[in-house]
């Protein structure tokens, strides 16, 4: 019994050092890919949905594979920084990192397949939803990074805040707007990242 409580002890310090700690597996270049992706993604839009709240299937069709690919760039990065750390703590601190983001990313899922299905008129309001709901989950995130990335968080709700009240304008849904919201903001995120871990650490 005492061998039991003393695992489930350290078990417990471990998970709040993890919780503690800054968790440093966001690779800033791969954060930097997932913005350009968004810039690429709105070029893409203007040439194949000049009218995409006409055609908001193909237009989710779009950013999904854009969401997809900016997910597979991050988990990369996580991925090629966690092979450098072998620790269990190391390990913990990303899967604590996970649990933060990932019901934001379900419900922003979730939201997305409600309003397709049963408000597509309110399809324009999408980008400043998503955007809102990122902040929510950088928001989340942040009492496992540095504290400047509260900025990252700050930037998604305003954003998402100014795409909602303006996005029905003459043209609802366009390119624009996910790239202010996510090409913006994962681009700053990037910038805080190499300015409070890469340049912390310096060159391993």
């Amino acid at each position: 019994m005492n061998h039991e409580r003393a695992v489930r002890e350290i078990t417990e310090i471990r998970e709040r050092m993890a919780r503690s700690q800054d968790f440093r597996g966001f690779a800033p270049l791969a954060v930097a890919a997932t913005g350009l992706l968004a810039f690429g993604g709105g070029a893409v839009q203007r040439s194949l949905l000049p009218s995409p709240a006409q055609d908001l299937g193909r237009y989710l069709a779009l950013w999904t594979l854009v969401a997809a690919l900016g997910f597979t760039a991050a988990a990369w990065g996580i991925w090629s920084r966690s092979r450098r750390n072998h620790s269990q703590l190391g390990r913990q601190k990303t899967i604590h990192a996970v649990e933060q983001v990932l019901p934001s990313l379900v419900v922003g899922g979730l939201l997305t397949l409600f309003v397709y299905r049963g408000a597509p008129e309110a399809g324009w309001m999408l980008p400043g939803l998503w955007s809102l709901v990122f902040g929510l989950g950088a928001f989340a995130a942040r009492p496992l990074l540095s504290p400047a990335s509260v900025w990252v968080g700050v930037y998604y709700v305003a954003a998402g805040t100014l795409c909602l009240s303006r996005g029905q304008g003459l043209q609802p849904l366009a390119a624009w707007q996910m790239e202010l919201c996510f090409g913006g903001g994962q681009l700053l995120g990037a910038a805080i990242l190499y300015r409070t871990v890469e340049r912390a650490d310096g060159p391993e």
